[in-house]
């Protein structure tokens, strides 16, 4: 019966309530005394809060008294926390609050002004339809955009859709050498379309005929051939003008002596090779000369470079006083040593010329 009161007469009987207690309990509690939903039923500043469906004295123990802001549960209002004069427009409306008997709710139900969209509808509120609306846009393959030559365009938005891309540049179908990358792969000047395509150098001989290449931007005409040494082949090979000059030989193939035919050596032969003489094949070349009875060198003297012959001899050594000669063989070319004689002693006295000098007994010492 005492929460289908109205609030006003609650408080008149939760006085009355207070003063009995007082008398009954020795105190003003109201612990046990009146039954309540909010702290509001049990008091108006506070003093007294609503715990567990009963009245009780406030304490730091429990929650502190709640600020009101609405007070009839169930009370509705409007609500809307967009721009002023926004409400109403476009998309923009107000949304609506609901009372717990204490604080208002959430504001449900309202559209506040957010960014324009390209969808034929006033999202930004002010009274105007996709206004402005331009963005970026590009129509050649995403892996290409913002590489070489590929730039973006623009698009504007009319009656909610997007119109065609304006101003962007896509990929070309073939690179062009011309320092970008026209096609947009993030290589410059690769395989262009004029690569590998014949030209002419403006050389002379073999250095006439090229290919095109693209050099720094540009296409040149690069030779197939570079300069080479002069060749009997019936072609201008270092590129001068002339053809076939300083020939030794005029036909490919032919043979000629070569090397000499004194002592041991012998000839051989050599061989035209693109108008040049080619290596002197199967001759016996000269050899350096040694003491063997032979002409090593083919100079047509044999050991001329010999101190002797290998049966020649010689006497060695002295043959004054008490000396004896002995003799050398030739060996190698050269006398080896002196085998046999007696070489110069010191001199003594003993009435013999002991040191080879032809002097007898010429010691000093010597009476």
């Amino acid at each position: 019966m005492y929460l289908l009161m109205k609030p006003a007469y609650r408080r008149v009987l939760l006085s009355m309530c207070v003063f009995l207690c007082g008398l009954w309990l020795g105190s003003h509690s109201l612990m046990g005394c009146a039954e309540c939903q909010l702290d509001g039923d049990c008091s108006i500043d506070g003093t007294y809060v609503c715990t567990e469906g009963q009245c009780a004295e406030a304490t730091t123990r429990r929650r502190p008294p709640v600020a009101r802001t609405c007070a009839q549960a169930g009370e509705t209002r409007t609500c809307y926390s967009g721009l002023e004069g926004t409400a109403g427009q476009g998309l923009c409306k107000e949304g609506q609050q609901t009372c717990d008997g204490v604080n208002w709710g959430e504001c449900t139900g309202a559209v506040v002004p957010s960014e324009e969209q390209c969808d034929g509808k006033d999202n930004d509120c002010d009274g105007q339809v996709d206004e402005g609306l331009i963005r970026s846009c590009y129509s050649g393959p995403s892996e290409t955009r913002g590489k070489g030559t590929c730039v973006d365009g623009q698009q504007r938005c009319l009656s909610g859709k997007w119109e065609i891309c304006v101003g962007d540049k896509i990929p070309d179908s073939f690179e062009v050498c011309d320092g970008k990358d026209n096609d947009c792969d993030g290589t410059i000047d690769e395989q262009t379309r004029d690569e590998g395509t014949s030209c002419k150098t403006g050389l002379l001989g073999i250095c006439r005929d090229g290919v095109r290449k693209c050099e720094q931007g540009k296409i040149v005409c690069v030779g197939t051939q570079q300069p080479q040494a002069a060749a009997c082949d019936g072609k201008d090979n270092n590129c001068d003008g002339a053809v076939d000059f300083a020939c030794d030989c005029p036909t490919n193939d032919q043979k000629r002596s070569c090397g000499i035919t004194l002592g041991p050596c012998q000839q051989g032969l050599q061989t035209c090779i693109n108008g040049k003489w080619g290596a002197c094949e199967g001759a016996i070349t000269p050899q350096a000369e040694i003491c063997d009875g032979k002409d090593n060198n083919c100079d047509g003297a044999i050991d001329e470079v010999c101190e002797c012959q290998p049966t020649d001899t010689r006497a060695c050594g002295s043959a004054v006083g008490e000396c004896v000669q002995g003799q050398q063989k030739c060996k190698n070319g050269s006398f080896g040593p002196c085998i046999g004689s007696i070489a110069p002693q010191s001199e003594t006295c003993d009435g013999k010329d002991n040191d080879c000098n032809g002097k007898v007994d010429d010691n000093p010492k010597c009476p």
